[in-house]
């Protein structure tokens, strides 16, 4: 008996991305049926149809609103009911039951599931991400910036705002060291940044004159806009010749790993130059 797999990508957009290429590769390699439950919600408010070309033929997006009852009493609540339709007879499966890259074989047992998920099921590598292409809308949104992005052009992902464990570990002197040290190898160099504080993006703009290179959307993850400009920055930094990247965060390890670039996680007490 086959597996009916529901899946319900959770949290940011490194996360839901990393569940829902994961789990698609594991639907194709043991021929399982899959669902993916995409929510709007307020930290990711978006239609995957205007982030993402369509998926493989057999696989549905299923588009649903998660949002306040006082907000958008309506739409949430026939997103509910979408929900309970494929909860309806399955196996439930909460974020925790995917703990490590292995999960799918041990919990996947021909049976129909549906599962919330924040991270990889099985393990991924670059190939695997030729499932998921930017829309057109993207494509045509981010073609300028892209032009300018060259062989010496090298990728920063500087994470702030909420995320604690990037704040404390990769603390803004640890870029601008990096940086400093890729202008010495590499007078040439460019940066393409991407960051959701202005203010660091003010700073390094400033520091590095001619040097930076960046989206100019919003970055506000409860709007559209917000979220399309994400997806523009993890493809920019994925088509950088390597990527410096912040503690913690997803986001550099989807750019990384749709680039099949290298990939260097700024961290406290870690150094770039030294042995």
């Amino acid at each position: 008996m086959k597996n009916q797999i529901t899946l319900e990508p959770c949290a940011g957009l490194g996360n839901r991305i990393l569940a829902l290429v994961s789990t698609y590769k594991y639907a194709k390699e043991t021929d399982s049926e899959l669902t993916i439950v995409w929510k709007r919600e307020e930290a990711s408010y978006a239609k995957f149809q205007n982030l993402f070309k369509p998926l493989d033929g057999k696989i549905m997006v299923e588009e649903i609103v998660e949002m306040p009852l006082k907000r958008q009493p309506l739409q949430t609540l026939w997103g509910y009911l979408k929900k309970r339709k494929y909860k309806t007879g399955a196996i439930f499966l909460d974020c925790d039951k995917f703990g490590n890259e292995d999960s799918a074989h041990n919990v996947y047992r021909g049976r129909k599931y549906y599962s919330k998920a924040t991270g990889l099921c099985c393990p991924i590598g670059h190939a695997d991400f030729m499932c998921l292409h930017p829309s057109e809308v993207i494509d045509s949104m981010a073609r300028d910036v892209w032009s300018r992005i060259t062989d010496h052009t090298i990728g920063i992902h500087v994470r702030r705002t909420d995320h604690v464990l990037a704040i404390e570990n990769s603390p803004m002197e640890l870029f601008l060291e990096t940086m400093d040290f890729c202008l010495k190898e590499d007078s040439e160099a460019t940066f393409y940044v991407a960051t959701d504080d202005q203010q660091v993006l003010s700073e390094l703009t400033a520091k590095y004159p001619g040097k930076i290179i960046n989206f100019s959307g919003p970055k506000s993850r409860n709007k559209e806009a917000g979220i399309q400009a994400a997806v523009i920055d993890m493809w920019s930094l994925s088509k950088c010749r390597k990527i410096y990247g912040s503690y913690g965060s997803t986001f550099s390890q989807c750019a990384a790993l749709i680039g099949d670039v290298p990939l260097v996680v700024l961290k406290r007490e870690e150094k770039i130059g030294s042995e």
